[in-house]
């Protein structure tokens, strides 16, 4: 998570009035991005997509480190436990 208030604000206007109304702006994706790359700089190994939103324009691709989409990880562990199956679900990247 950012440090500064203003970037946490600004991710939540994102979500708020952009991306959770189907709005898909350059300079938002770009602004996210700059957060992420902060967060790698200060350490991160791997970024947790904790808003269902973000997977809609933040993709493996557009970063250095791993993605954890948390929409895709639920949906799995839901069908793994629907199925039966056993331990933590696995997520398969060519899904």
């Amino acid at each position: 998570m950012p440090n500064s208030a203003p970037a946490r604000q600004e991710l939540h206007r994102i979500i708020q009035l952009e991306l959770s109304r189907g709005i898909f702006k350059a300079e938002s994706k770009k602004y996210v991005l700059q957060q992420i790359e902060e967060l790698r700089k200060r350490g991160a190994q791997g970024i947790v997509l904790g808003c269902t939103e973000f997977p809609l324009i933040i993709k493996p691709p557009d970063v250095e480190v791993p993605l954890f989409d948390t929409t895709r990880l639920h949906s799995q562990m839901a069908v793994d436990f629907i199925l039966g199956k056993q331990g933590l679900a696995r997520v398969r990247p060519d899904q």
